[in-house]
């Protein structure tokens, strides 16, 4: 059975690229076969999860993120992760707690800006609630997508001028991409 030494690694990477093939069963295969108990590598296990999750299999994806949790109760980047895959599967207060935990370890990282905004759009908070998160997280940390993505809330709420200044910033920092 594979999970031993650092063949683990060459099987994860193996599993993604068959995602990205479309051969979605064949790195299921892969997945499944992995000892994950003997997987001490919390970045494996997470990278593991994610694909899981990608691939439909949420209950996977949750148990291997609640594992990565035990063996670090206090791992920002697993929290993220359980907080996320918790709001995106409609688990709302235990997305909470998850996201409560995060707060607690990294009250500066500007992610748990990201994880409110996830729980107050799945909460059905209006534009204007969402856009005071993505304001907070703007600045904190000045991220293309998030300020597209107020820039999009400023035009849904028809405050033109805000959203042609968040586009033109965005530009200045993004000039040379998509």
């Amino acid at each position: 059975m594979s999970g031993f030494g650092q063949d683990y690694r060459e099987e994860i990477k193996s599993a993604v690229e068959l995602v990205k093939e479309g051969r979605e069963a064949d790195a299921l295969d892969i997945l499944d076969n992995l000892n994950w108990r003997k997987i001490h590598n919390i970045s494996a296990i997470v990278q593991a999860s994610q694909l899981y999750e990608s691939l439909g299999k949420i209950e996977d994806a949750k148990d291997l993120l609640m594992m990565a949790h035990d063996r670090s109760p206090i791992g920002r980047v697993v929290l993220f992760n359980l907080c996320l895959l918790c709001a995106r599967t409609g688990e709302l207060e235990e997305a909470r707690e998850y996201y409560d935990d995060f707060v607690d370890i990294a009250p500066h990282d500007f992610q748990k800006y990201v994880l409110k905004y996830y729980l107050a759009e799945k909460r059905g908070a209006d534009e204007y609630t969402l856009i005071g998160i993505l304001e907070e997280l703007k600045n904190s940390e000045f991220i293309d997508e998030w300020a597209y993505q107020l820039a999009f809330l400023y035009h849904k709420t028809g405050q033109v001028d805000k959203c042609i200044e968040m586009c033109d910033e965005v530009a200045l920092y993004y000039g040379d991409g998509i």
